[in-house]
């Protein structure tokens, strides 16, 4: 306990005392880079030094020097290799979204009251293949009412032709606005049934809440999934990019729902340009993810620092929870951990300092 005690006092020392020169680092950069080096003296350099004075110099280890000189040779050697050469695994963390392609989106053409699923969740359907069936109570009547109309105007039209062409002619206006009017909602009445966008696998969460539930037009209740492979929009912070860019190995990916599975994915592309814009809010601290967002335009999705989108291809055809998260490792290989510790305090740096 007092070995664990002692260890996890110097490292919370040692971060506090970072902690505060990165904060002053901010405001006044030359006394914050002083402050860090002279943490880092006080902390590595000068008990250094006491070290090599005591084992070198100490009466009282003058019998037992060389075999302490030794051992701490040792010791120091078998940390420097750890530390500065042997190589470990390492990797860049990072969280996105399952991402389907807008045209893939079963969206309601009409409002309306879910009757039925027509096709069912899992189901592969194709290009305007019939999904669900909504009804507008107030439709038919009114398609009827229209057709009455329309017939009684032609009549009238077809009996004022011959003598009474002014008058025919108002009719024959009237006519063709209730013929426009039925046609557009004759239209609407197509709308009502719910058709798939293309060719794919239907997907939509909670089926068992739509019967006799109303859709305004437009909304969006499920996804056709393509046959091409599901995406993921993953978005990493403007220090991690060049790393992820260029040493990338391997991608590893947990769904949020299947969190003890790990799948294996590949970079697709990058999103060629930077933005402080979220893919989706479930990203956002507020949502659950780790990107703190603009406290003055949080609403909108502005994150507080410039994030990179990366697409990335899983390799499940059917993955649940669209729009869901997912939490993404970009294996970086092998390098020592001195050079991974280096990297780190930069980009921490970089990152508060705005360099």
């Amino acid at each position: 306990w007092f070995v664990f005690f002692s260890v996890a006092a110097f490292v919370y020392r040692i971060f506090i005392t970072f902690a505060i020169a990165i904060f002053v680092a901010s405001q006044y950069f030359f006394i914050g880079v002083l402050l860090a080096i002279w943490a880092v003296a006080s902390a590595f350099v000068l008990p250094l030094i006491a070290l090599i004075g005591y084992v070198g110099w100490s009466p009282r280890l003058r019998r037992q020097r060389p075999r302490v000189i030794a051992t701490t040779a040792g010791v120091a050697i078998s940390l420097f290799i750890l530390i500065f050469v042997v190589p470990v695994p390492a990797w860049t963390n990072a969280q996105g979204v399952i991402w389907v392609p807008e045209q893939s989106a079963v969206r309601v053409g009409a409002d309306g009251f879910v009757t039925r699923l027509i096709a069912r969740p899992g189901d592969r359907v194709r290009r305007g293949e019939p999904l669900i069936d909504t009804t507008d109570p107030a439709l038919p009547p009114k398609i009827r009412a229209l057709e009455a109309r329309e017939s009684e105007l032609l009549a009238r039209y077809q009996s004022e032709i011959v003598a009474q062409r002014v008058r025919a002619q108002i009719t024959l206006e009237q006519l063709k606005a209730v013929e426009a009017d039925l046609a557009l909602s004759r239209e609407r009445a197509q709308d009502l049934v719910v058709r798939s966008p293309g060719d794919g696998v239907f997907a939509v969460d909670a089926p068992q809440d739509l019967p006799g539930r109303f859709l305004k037009q437009g909304t969006q209740i499920g996804y056709v999934i393509p046959d091409a492979a599901v995406t993921a929009r993953v978005v990493v912070p403007q220090q991690a990019v060049d790393l992820v860019r260029s040493r990338t190995e391997g991608v590893q990916v947990k769904l949020a729902e299947r969190a003890a599975e790990t799948l294996t994915a590949t970079i697709l592309r990058e999103v060629p340009h930077a933005s402080d814009r979220l893919p989706s809010m479930a990203l956002s601290q507020m949502g659950g993810g780790d990107v703190a967002l603009d406290p003055t335009q949080g609403r909108d999705g502005k994150s507080l620092e410039t994030l990179f989108e990366f697409e990335i291809a899983l390799p499940t055809a059917q993955p649940t929870g669209y729009g869901g998260r997912v939490y993404v490792r970009f294996d970086h290989g092998r390098e020592s951990v001195a050079s991974q510790i280096w990297r780190s305090l930069r980009q921490t740096f970089m990152r508060h300092l705005t360099i």
